[in-house]
Parts: C-alpha cells; structure tokens; sequence
C-alpha cells in the first residue's frame, strides 16, 4: 500500500510543479487594451514628444497614444513591451493582432507612418497617410518577442499621432493540410 501512495504522489508533484511553472511565465500581451495606462509599456520618447494612456477615445475606451511635437526635425518614438507567446520550437505561428490608427494634427499633413516591430524587424508599416482605426494580424513563430509599436514622422512633417489599442497574441498549432490525389478515375458509359 505504501508503494502504491508513492507511486501515486510523484506523478501528483510532478503536475503540480509544472503547473506552478507555467503559470509564472507571463502569457501574451500585457495591458493590451491599455486600461490600466501604460503598466506593462516601456516608452522610448524623443525629447519634445508625448506618449499618454488616455482612458476614454480608443477602440473602444483606453488606448495608447504617441505624440509628435509640431514644430521639429521628425523621428521615431515607441511603446514596447517583451511577452511570452507560446514555447519556441514548436509546429505553431504566434498570432498577434492589434489595432491603430494613424492622426494628422497639422492643416497641411506632411508624412508619417505607423510601424510596428517584433524583435525588431519591421512586420507592418501602415500607409503615409492618416487612417481611421484599422485591425490588423502578424504572424510570427511561437515564444518571447519583444512587440513594438512606434510612430515615424518624416523631417519637417510634424504633428502626428498614433493610437494603439486591442494587442492581443496567442499561440496556435499549424495543422497541416491532408493531401488528396486523384485515385482511379470512374467513367460512365451511357449506350443509346
């Protein structure tokens, strides 16, 4: 009897501690719709820009918001944030998907772009042009990415912002797709 409770307890342990494991490893984005401010963003601002977490004005609600100066030589300033989306190495893509939306502060909009990075390599760059708010999904492998959100505003082009609101990211199996080939082709022969 006493064998038969040991040999029950290990595997018990062992689901217990790999339960407590995973469950101290953060799963996806943080503060994603941006409700509880910036918790969770890091910012990297350019001097004379304004990154805010406005409550009230996103899609729907909360959101983020970074701001260029009107006056000044353009650049590029961001919110980041590094997040765990599933283990790396296995059959399955991570998909992320967020909204923005692009503003023209100026009565004579210059050039602005929204881009967003994933270990910092550009996966989408929106259009030069303001836009209302647009969803759209990256697709990455699986594991921990640092996800970035950046507003780049071309020289002398100044008084843009970017708004950013629903990130979510998730890890989903590949599941292939079954084959299928022609077998023995059947003809039917009709006689008059």
């Amino acid at each position: 009897m006493r064998t038969l409770r040991s040999m029950l307890a290990l595997p018990l342990l062992i689901l217990a501690l790999a339960g407590t494991a995973a469950a101290s490893i953060p799963q996806g984005i943080a503060n994603g719709d941006f409700c509880n401010g910036g918790i969770g963003w890091n910012v990297n601002a350019l001097p004379g820009w304004n990154v805010t977490f406005p409550a009230a004005g996103g899609n729907p609600d909360c959101y983020g918001r970074i701001q260029s100066p009107f006056s000044g030589s353009g650049g590029t300033s961001s919110i980041f944030q590094t997040f765990n989306c599933g283990e790396v190495g296995l059959p399955a893509n991570c998909i992320i998907t967020f909204d923005y939306k692009l503003e023209s502060l100026d009565s004579a909009p210059g050039t602005a772009v929204v881009v967003v990075l994933v270990d910092g390599v550009a996966q989408f760059t929106s259009p030069a042009a303001p836009t209302d708010w647009t969803n759209v999904t990256i697709t990455v492998p699986c594991g921990n990415h640092v996800l970035s959100f950046d507003l780049s505003v071309a020289p002398q082009n100044n008084g843009w912002a970017a708004c950013f609101d629903n990130a979510i990211a998730h890890c989903e199996p590949i599941v292939p797709t079954a084959s299928s080939t022609w077998g023995r082709i059947k003809s039917l022969i009709i006689s008059e």
